[in-house]
C-alpha cells in the first residue's frame, strides 16, 4: 500500500512560507491498497488537495475519523470528491466517536450553506466493530482495520491498517502517552505486534519532553513517549505527526534531531511525503 502525508499539523494550519517544508496542513492520510478503493484518515485541511489526483467517475472511498475535533474535520466542507455525482463516500468510527452527529452538525447550516443530504456525493455511515475487534476487523479491499480507544479528551481512535500479503502500519493521532497505566500500553503494545509486528507507527509527538509537564491533559504525547511507544510495539519504523502550530521548519528540524537521538530512524512526518509499505 501506499501512503501519503496529506496533512501532519496540529490544532490550526499554518501558510507562512516558514512552515512550507513540514507543511501547514492539518491532519489527513491517504491511503492506496493494492487492491480495491482508497480510503482517508481523517480530514483535517490536508484532505482538499490530497483529492486532487483521483478520479472524478464516481466510485467508492472510505473516510476513517479519529475523532470529531475541529482540527480533523476542517477541510471536509471543502473536499471535492463530496460534491462529485456518482460518488459514493462511507464514513466510519468506532461507536464511541460521534461521527454522523458531528459531520451532520458541520455540514448544514448555519455553520455551512448546503445540507449533507443534498451534496452530490451518497454519504453514509458506518459504525466499526467493538475493540479491539482483532478477530473481527473492518474489511476495506485488501485492507484489514482495526481500532483501539485512546486517552484523549472526548476520546479518540488508533487505527491499524493490514494488507493481505503486504504491510502494515499503525496510526495513533491525538494519544496522551502519559494518561495511560501500565494496562493501557501493554494494550497499545499489544496492538503494534498482534497479529505481527507493524512496519511503521505513526504517532502524535505534538511537544518535547521540556513542554509537556505543562501540558497534561491536552491529550498529546512527547517525542520520548512516541520513542517508548514504538520500543514498547517493537515497532521499527517511528514517523510522529500532530506538529506543533507553533514550530516552524527550524523548529521542526530540531525536533528531527531530538528524534534521532532518541531512536534511530525516527523522523518527524513531512506532508507530501510518500510512504510504501
Amino acid at each position: 500500500m501506499r501512503i501519503r502525508f496529506a496533512g501532519v499539523r496540529g490544532s490550526w494550519p499554518r501558510t507562512a512560507p516558514a512552515f512550507a517544508r513540514y507543511g501547514g496542513d492539518t491532519t489527513c492520510l491517504l491511503v492506496e491498497p493494492r487492491e480495491g478503493p482508497p480510503l482517508f484518515i481523517d480530514a483535517g485541511t490536508g484532505i482538499t488537495a490530497a483529492a486532487e489526483g483521483l478520479p472524478t467517475a464516481g466510485g467508492e472511498l472510505l473516510l476513517l475519523l479519529t475523532h470529531v475535533h475541529h482540527d480533523h474535520l476542517q477541510g471536509l466542507p471543502s473536499w471535492g470528491p463530496l460534491y462529485e455525482p456518482g460518488r459514493r463516500l462511507t464514513v466510519a468510527a468506532p461507536g464511541f466517536v460521534p461521527a454522523e452527529a458531528a459531520v451532520r452538525r458541520l455540514l448544514s447550516p448555519p455553520l455551512w450553506p448546503l445540507d449533507l443530504d443534498v451534496v452530490g456525493a451518497s454519504v453514509s455511515f458506518r459504525t466499526l466493530p467493538g475493540e479491539p475487534a482483532s478477530d473481527a476487523p473492518f474489511a476495506w479491499g485488501g485492507l484489514a482495520v482495526r481500532h483501539l480507544a485512546l486517552p484523549h479528551p472526548g476520546g479518540c481512535a488508533a487505527y491499524r491498517l493490514d494488507e493481505a500479503g503486504g504491510g502494515s502500519f499503525v496510526f495513533a493521532t491525538d494519544l496522551e502517552w502519559g494518561a495511560w497505566d501500565d494496562a493501557g500500553r501493554r494494550a497499545f503494545a499489544r496492538f503494534c505486534r498482534e497479529p505481527r509486528i507493524a512496519d511503521a507507527l505513526i504517532m502524535d509527538g505534538q511537544f518535547t519532553e521540556g513542554e509537556i509537564a505543562a501540558r497534561r491533559g491536552w491529550g498529546h504525547s512527547s517525542l520520548g513517549e512516541c520513542a517508548a511507544a514504538a520500543r514498547a510495539g517493537g515497532v521499527g519504523r517511528l514517523l510522529t505527526t500532530h506538529h506543533s502550530p507553533e514550530r516552524d521548519d527550524a523548529a521542526m528540524a530540531a525536533v528531527e534531531t531530538a528524534l534521532a537521538g532518541l531512536l534511530p530512524g525516527a523522523a518527524a512526518a513531512r506532508q507530501g511525503q510518500v510512504l510504501e509499505l
